[in-house]
């Protein structure tokens, strides 16, 4: 607070100093042929300087360098949704010796319709991907989708995550993906054996309460029958968060905003063991207690 930022800051409600525990330096610094004078000085002259300032602070980069470390790369992906699904594995085998991963722009392009919000199979499409980025949550340590908000009145990109007007906001099927990943997540990843084929997956558990979160995408046109065993749990009803549609190209719009949401319900089954039918284009939040 002896600065006149950080009197700024305290005056704003945060008088404790933001810890800042990366610092990345420029962004998508392979385009436009900028990948030799990145990496031959602008990445070391800055890096040098903030290591020698502040040593525990972690680098990122925005493309590969040699000239000096990458403690993180920042890498962005704007594909089809297919490029997504195949994508799942991206970090599977991921060499943990490299520098750790930050995805920091990622969204499904391709084909989005006149929506400046998006389409429903985009965004399951993504969520394929993102259950590779929670199961290799070890290497990939952040991820942000990309871009946020699409004024309707003056959409510069398509999709966006929330769109709104003068009046009103609403969010995109992306949207809720998003929030459906982030509200059902433990902190350790757990191992999934499946037959089924066409489904990506992802599972974690709260160390603490012991809740297990599955996540299950389906971008078919047709549900997937499957059975769902939680090993060593002994449950008869599991929570279910489901969000999709039969159309692919459903999406919400400010005339529908609410058009394609979250549906929540429960599954019966046996001691730990549930059938489900996998719905066409979908994701699915499987929940069980302890």
């Amino acid at each position: 607070m002896t600065s006149a930022w950080g009197a700024r800051r305290a005056a704003d409600g945060h008088p404790e100093p933001f810890d800042v525990p990366y610092v990345e330096i420029g962004n998508e610094d392979f385009l436009n042929g900028g990948t030799d004078s990145y990496n031959a000085y602008r990445y070391p002259m800055f890096y040098d300087a903030i290591k020698a300032a502040y040593p525990k602070i972690k680098i990122v980069a925005t493309t590969t360098v040699t000239s000096r470390p990458m403690d993180v790369i920042d890498q962005h992906y704007y594909s089809s949704a297919e490029f997504f699904e195949q994508a799942s594995t991206l970090f599977d085998g991921y060499d943990g010796s490299g520098p750790l991963v930050f995805v920091g722009e990622y969204s499904a392009i391709a084909s989005a319709g006149g929506l400046p919000t998006g389409l429903l199979g985009n965004s399951i499409g993504e969520a394929a991907f993102m259950t590779g980025l929670e199961r290799n949550s070890d290497v990939v340590r952040m991820s942000s989708y990309a871009p946020l908000f699409a004024n309707y009145n003056h959409t510069q990109w398509n999709p966006d995550l929330i769109g709104y007007d003068q009046t009103s906001s609403f969010g995109s099927t992306s949207y809720w993906v998003q929030q459906m990943f982030a509200r059902n997540v433990g902190d350790q990843v757990l191992p999934v054996t499946a037959t089924a084929t066409g489904l990506y997956y992802s599972a974690t558990v709260d160390s603490r309460s012991g809740q297990a979160y599955l996540k299950i995408v389906n971008p078919a046109d047709q549900a997937v029958p499957s059975q769902l065993t939680f090993s060593g749990r002994k449950a008869r009803a599991a929570r279910i968060e489901v969000l999709g549609d039969p159309d692919p190209q459903a999406g919400n719009t400010l005339a529908a905003p609410d058009a394609v949401v979250p549906s929540r319900g429960t599954l019966r089954g046996s001691g730990g063991v549930f059938t489900y039918q996998v719905p066409a284009n979908s994701l699915t939040v499987v929940t069980v207690a302890r």
